[in-house]
């Protein structure tokens, strides 16, 4: 590698995504990371990521938030895919 890639790899990229206040860097490590994860942890941390996108849509959606309590579904309950099947489409 270059001076001048390293440079900008190492320390004008990083820097510019800090101030501009992206994620480039950490989604890149996440998936670096994640890629080598077993079956079931993948399923775990997909269930995770809904739980908590449920959530926040029922806390900031006034549409998800009724119907939610409506249905009686709290995200936070999820277990298993299968549980959505609750949700009408």
């Amino acid at each position: 590698m270059g001076i001048y890639t390293s440079f900008a790899a190492n320390l004008l990229f990083p820097l510019h995504e800090k101030l501009k206040k992206h994620s480039t860097l950490t989604v890149k490590r996440d998936l670096e990371r994640s890629q080598w994860l077993k079956p079931e942890e993948i399923l775990a941390l997909q269930l995770a990521r809904l739980r908590e996108f449920l959530t926040q849509c029922a806390l900031h959606v006034p549409y998800y938030h009724d119907l939610f309590r409506s249905l009686d579904f709290d995200p936070k309950n999820i277990r298993a895919i299968s549980d959505l099947a609750r949700l009408p489409l």
